[in-house]
């Protein structure tokens, strides 16, 4: 939660030094391991204000980041809204078939 950040190039900016935060392989008993991570970012107001939309909204957003590819950051509302969609109802699925 970064009160601070409330443009989707804000978010972007703080996820790029995120990314390069975690460029550098951790070492971990000897061996190098290499992190990627993949960032959704949900805005207030624009996802919402309440915490259960935000979450969906953010959860969308990381999907859709991970389906771009590792090291990649997705702001909800600013991918076409037939992939937020269809994140949300993957995770709505998964959740209704896992016990």
């Amino acid at each position: 939660i970064c009160p601070s950040i409330r443009t989707p190039e804000a978010a972007r900016g703080l996820a790029a030094r995120l990314h390069a935060t975690l460029a550098d392989p951790l070492s971990f008993d000897g061996q190098a391991i290499p992190l990627r991570t993949s960032i959704g970012v949900a805005l207030i107001p624009a996802a919402g204000r309440q915490p259960g939309p935000l979450l969906a909204a953010a959860d969308a957003a990381l999907y859709a980041a991970k389906r771009a590819g590792r090291g990649t950051t997705s702001v909800a509302g600013t991918e076409a809204p037939s992939l937020a969609g269809r994140a949300t109802r993957e995770r709505e699925l998964r959740e209704a078939l896992l016990p």
